[in-house]
């Protein structure tokens, strides 16, 4: 699991971008747990077939991205949410009160909006995309599967301890991602790192910052809020 990072800065960049993506209707449902997955993912070649459509590309990259996306399947897992908890909450019957309260729909439509506002900024790199989300969604495995924090140096990207988890191949191409601009939306939609004002910006706290939010939600429905 990520490191959950509270800082101002970053709140403020998820209300802002919060805030875009409220205003846009979801046109993509939301997959379920069960749904992703069963899920067979197309390879990149199928994706670039010209017969493929800009809206069938859209529903795939919708698909991809919420397999890529470590936060959908944190929500429905009670470890990740028993994480995210507030200290003085340790009955077993209070951890599953907030557990079931939970308003997923609510989390699956917000996420929703956000690929919807990706794609309508960036409809010029939906095949860009569609080529590197197979990549990164055995990446979100590796790490989600980890039993250690997934850091990354601020400063030196190749120094970063996330990457020895990977393949020297996975880690080269997702470095080169990281740095190049054109991925920035990408990885910071499924909450991985990016290179912002020459820093690394590990984009996954403000998909800790939001799981908290409505964590923070279900414990006030089960009156445990202090």
């Amino acid at each position: 699991m990520r490191n959950f990072i509270k800082n101002g800065f970053l709140i403020g960049i998820l209300a802002i971008s919060l805030s875009a993506c409220t205003t846009t209707k979801p046109i993509v449902d939301h997959l379920n747990l069960q749904d992703q997955q069963k899920l067979t993912v197309p390879n990149a070649e199928a994706t670039s077939k010209p017969e493929l459509s800009f809206e069938n590309k859209k529903e795939l990259l919708a698909e991809k991205i919420r397999l890529a996306d470590f936060s959908i399947r944190a929500i429905s897992d009670p470890k990740f949410v028993n994480a995210l908890l507030s200290d003085d909450i340790s009955l077993k019957e209070e951890k599953q009160c907030v557990f079931n309260n939970i308003d997923r729909e609510a989390f699956y439509d917000l996420s929703s909006s956000m690929i919807e506002e990706l794609v309508a900024k960036n409809p010029e790199h939906i095949d860009l995309y569609l080529g590197k989300l197979d990549l990164l969604i055995s990446i979100a495995d590796t790490f989600y599967s980890s039993p250690n924090a997934i850091e990354f140096d601020e400063k030196d990207l190749s120094a970063s301890p996330a990457l020895s988890l990977l393949t020297k191949k996975e880690a080269s191409v997702f470095k080169e991602m990281i740095v190049d601009e054109r991925y920035k939306d990408l990885l910071v939609s499924v909450g991985q790192p990016v290179k912002e004002d020459g820093s690394i910006f590990d984009s996954a706290s403000m998909k800790f910052f939001l799981l908290g939010v409505f964590v923070g939600d279900s414990e006030n429905k089960c009156k445990l809020a202090r």
